[in-house]
């Protein structure tokens, strides 16, 4: 039986997530999910840290990025 170039190939690929805690469009359940495979931060406020909390979501970023 002949093999293709894909079953030799194994990728694996660093995955991270920004949750924040009152995010009504991004259920805890797929939050709890991603932490069993994923680097996953949380940060306080809803949907939108970029207009809120900028700052804060600038260091999550970059302190994410550095363990992955």
């Amino acid at each position: 039986m002949c093999r293709g170039p894909a079953e030799h190939l194994q990728v694996t690929v660093s995955t991270a997530a920004i949750v924040c805690a009152h995010d009504r469009s991004f259920p805890a359940l797929f939050a709890d999910r991603l932490r069993a495979t994923a680097v996953v931060r949380e940060l306080p406020g809803s949907h939108s840290p970029f207009l809120i909390r900028p700052r804060e979501l600038a260091e999550v970023v970059g302190e994410v990025t550095e363990r992955l």
